[in-house]
């Protein structure tokens, strides 16, 4: 799934957050409520393309180090 495709989700949904985890679906959280997008468990080589593209290179380098990161 391209990151366009889950943004575009989250604005018919109004969903705030949008949560990528390796081995899990991606998660929205819409309403307060965290709700578990239909899709199948993303990989981590799934993960890591979906993110990395948006990142800043300091974001790149915290990401390595932590494995997350936040976009807020």
């Amino acid at each position: 799934m391209e990151i366009e495709a889950l943004l575009a989700i989250m604005v018919k949904t109004a969903a705030s957050d949008l949560f990528i985890t390796a081995n899990l679906p991606p998660r929205m959280m819409v309403n307060g409520r965290i709700r578990e997008l239909k899709q199948p468990p993303l990989s981590e080589a799934q993960v890591h393309e979906l993110v990395t593209g948006l990142m800043t290179p300091e974001q790149q380098d915290e990401f390595k180090t932590t494995m997350e990161c936040n976009f807020a």
